[in-house]
């Protein structure tokens, strides 16, 4: 379902938008995803939204008409989004335009979830897994001085040692070749959709995820959904070689699609389908353990700014760690000082023998995607951020 706001003037979300940005343009529509899976009397349903992340704002509300119209727990629900950097902040219910926006995403949210579950039909389930090449690299780097830093910006002077990782560029795939339907294809990979949506982003876009679902869709005849993989630590290859915003995550989506094209004419395999298991648990984790580094290098800036006034002089040097203006550091400083811990649900979802969901609320590594794949036993396992509720 199309949940494109209506009207410029929205808040944008990416990184927090401490600078209060309002939207003015839009470069693609956004889109509500919805996969309805059933086995016997279990129904399992899967959503993804091109917002950053589904947050509580919405999944709360969302959750709990599903739970009243539909009957379905709590756990068989997975909400998702992709991270795109140039979508709505669902967050800022204080301004009016957002608000109402709040309300129509979540009736188009439900229309959807309806229409998933009445066009349910038999099917075959097929998986696969894609090796891509030059798609994504680990944004985290250390420093010469024994530091690590995100997002190292070219021509910052910075002395990088070597990156954190090497990233999974790995794309798991899942297809249902369903009888008397259009087939479904569910693709999970990692990397931050910010080709349309850096911090001085002004038009709303799905970017890259919304390029690959209309690549594959149109190639394929089929409904496509992009599960946003681990990506806290990985950026698009092409983040930093860009020129045209408008055409660089199309170019991108495009060309994971070719890899996701190339694995579905030969290397996927037919599994069995099963029963649905869920497994949901409340993690009480520590959140804020990246800003601790972040938050005095923030304070310094902030010092920096008052002592001098200089805003340049103050942007030049925040660059090095991502934090490009006074205001960026007035916000890392007021995250900082929010509750160290926070209760998490984790959910993790089988379906029979072969096939593994799992799933995170907050921004979590590859690392931690690569560590689920070697030590399930599944054939297929699917590892996502930014899931029910926060992030």
């Amino acid at each position: 379902a199309d949940i494109t706001p209506k009207d410029d003037g929205i808040p944008m979300a990416s990184y927090g938008n401490p600078e209060q940005r309002l939207s003015q343009g839009l470069f693609t529509y956004l889109h509500v995803n919805v996969l309805a899976v059933s086995y016997d009397e279990e129904i399992l349903l899967l959503l993804t939204i091109d917002h950053s992340w589904f947050g509580a704002v919405l999944a709360k509300p969302v959750m709990e008409r599903i739970q009243s119209q539909y009957g379905i727990p709590r756990d068989h629900i997975i909400l998702q989004g992709t991270h795109t950097h140039a979508a709505p902040n669902a967050g800022s219910t204080n301004i009016p335009a957002q608000a109402q926006d709040n309300t129509r995403t979540i009736e188009q949210t439900m229309k959807a979830v309806d229409m998933a579950l009445n066009d349910r039909k038999p099917a075959e389930i097929y998986v696969g897994s894609a090796r891509t090449e030059n798609m994504n690299f680990v944004r985290r780097y250390f420093m010469d001085d024994e530091s690590f830093t995100t997002d190292n910006f070219p021509g910052t002077g910075n002395k990088v040692v070597s990156h954190e990782t090497q990233a999974d560029g790995e794309m798991q795939l899942m297809k249902f070749v369903r009888e008397g339907g259009k087939d479904i294809l569910i693709a999970n990979f990692q990397a931050h959709p910010q080709l349309t949506g850096g911090a001085k982003s002004y038009n709303l876009s799905a970017d890259y995820p919304g390029a690959f679902r209309e690549v594959l869709g149109a190639q394929l005849n089929c409904h496509v959904h992009f599960l946003q993989g681990a990506c806290g630590n990985i950026n698009p290859k092409s983040r930093f070689a860009r020129e045209n915003y408008t055409t660089d995550h199309r170019v991108h989506g495009a060309r994971l699609a070719y890899f996701a094209l190339k694995c579905l004419e030969k290397n996927m395999q037919e599994v069995d389908p099963g029963l649905i298991k869920t497994r949901q648990t409340i993690y009480h984790g520590k959140i804020n353990h990246t800003l601790d580094y972040l938050a005095d290098r923030a304070r310094e800036i902030m010092d920096l700014h008052t002592k001098t006034g200089d805003r340049e002089l103050c942007m030049r040097i925040g660059a090095a760690y991502g934090i490009d203006s006074p205001n960026m550091a007035a916000f890392i400083l007021i995250k900082a000082r929010s509750p160290e811990y926070m209760d998490m649900e984790l959910n993790a979802i089988t379906i029979g023998d072969h096939l593994a969901l799992l799933t995170a609320p907050n921004e979590i590594f590859d690392t931690n995607a690569v560590y689920n794949e070697e030590h399930s036993p599944y054939t297929l396992t699917l590892t996502c951020g930014y899931s029910n509720g926060h992030c």
